[in-house]
């Protein structure tokens, strides 16, 4: 998401219960291969048993930074974040999640073929941003990955007007792919979180910075976005991400407690703004959940934002903290858990609670099952 919480970087509980889930698990060995070099399945096994990706299925791609200052990558990936998020309001799409996107990153496009099967995605995104001075550049193209041939593209080049730009791409990519677009998800494409372009360049670099899980990037994103706020006071969007960033540094890197009360202050803010953003809901379920082991107020949380956006995997993870809680729902929240890693399987943060759900209630059978599955989530 831009939305939910890094995996932890430091404290022995993680590894205690990775050695378990490694030792749970029968004779599949993490370090074995296939013969080109990439981990278990292998690509012919893959290839036999995967079908053809649904029609309308896309993976935004991370653009590339042209820029001479190495700081723009974070406004490139910002855009590229941004562009994963809006493509996901319209619910005709099948949009890959960021991490998805993240598992190919560097890899030219070559190939588009390969990409896409290995995405499961018909159709790409890909682009690249440059900036100099005031004016931004981008160029972007839609490719067809089946055949390799471009749908569409085009070139922007503004004087710093990458808010229009980014609401241009999402509405041209979405209607080439759904041929025509529905009047509310026009409406809803062409949604302005704010007028003031300079606040939206900082809040791209806030959620770029942010989403590198460290936790100099985590403080540099909220750096950003505070200065974006400071620009826009009504910026709901920006303090949603300012919750995000809190709730990342509290699952790793300070106390939670501290963490979490500041990720509830920006989230509420964001709610007195706009009353429908599905990760501030999400954001105070966890928050009921962390810090007042409110049980009952999490799942209320947690089923609104599942109602703004029900393929939330916030959503999904938060509810299954709460029925844990209750000490009545093993069986919701095993149910929950698996719904949550089954709507993003790259989400490292829905992957781990998933494993961790099947380790405490010891469904060993099942456990053995999906970890060969989630090697991609156990690397970072």
């Amino acid at each position: 998401m831009a939305g939910g919480k890094a995996v932890r970087r430091k404290g022995g509980k993680k590894l205690a219960c990775l050695a378990l889930l490694l030792t749970a698990a029968p004779a599949h060995r993490l370090t074995a291969q296939c013969p080109d070099g990439t981990p278990p399945p292998c690509a012919t096994a893959r290839a036999a048993r995967s079908p053809a990706p649904p029609v309308n299925s896309v993976a935004v791609l991370y653009f590339d930074n042209l820029s001479r200052d190495s700081a723009d990558v974070f406004l490139a990936d910002g855009l590229t974040d941004e562009l994963i998020t809006r493509l996901s309001q319209v619910r005709r799409l099948e949009v890959r999640s960021r991490f998805e996107s993240q598992r190919v990153r560097g890899q030219r496009v070559g190939d588009p073929r390969a990409l896409g099967r290995t995405l499961g995605a018909e159709y790409l995104v890909t682009g690249s941003l440059q900036q100099v001075g005031q004016r931004v550049r981008v160029n972007v193209a839609l490719v067809r990955a089946r055949s390799g041939t471009q749908v569409w593209g085009d070139v922007y080049d503004r004087a710093g007007d990458i808010l229009s730009i980014q609401a241009e791409i999402a509405r041209e990519v979405a209607g080439a792919i759904t041929g025509r677009l529905l009047p509310r998800e026009r409406a809803s494409l062409a949604r302005m979180p704010t007028r003031d372009p300079a606040a939206y360049n900082l809040y791209l670099r806030g959620v770029g910075a942010a989403n590198t899980f460290s936790e100099s990037g985590i403080r540099r994103g909220l750096d950003y976005l505070n200065r974006a706020i400071a620009l826009d006071t009504t910026f709901a969007d920006a303090y949603v991400q300012v919750a995000v960033a809190w709730g990342l540094l509290a699952d790793g890197y300070i106390e939670g407690r501290v963490g979490y009360a500041r990720a509830r202050e920006a989230a509420e803010q964001a709610l007195r703004l706009d009353s429908l953003l599905a990760t501030a809901h999400g954001i105070l379920a966890a928050s009921a959940i962390a810090l007042d082991a409110d049980a009952a107020q999490g799942r209320r949380w947690a089923l609104r934002a599942q109602g703004l956006e029900p393929r939330s995997w916030l959503a999904h993870v938060t509810l299954s903290w709460a029925w844990f809680l209750s000490g009545t729902g093993e069986d919701s929240a095993l149910a929950e858990a698996r719904q949550g890693w089954e709507a993003d399987t790259l989400s490292a943060v829905s992957g781990w609670n998933y494993l961790m759900t099947l380790t405490v209630l010891r469904r060993t059978d099942s456990l053995a099952a999906v970890l060969p599955r989630m090697e991609n989530v156990l690397g970072p």
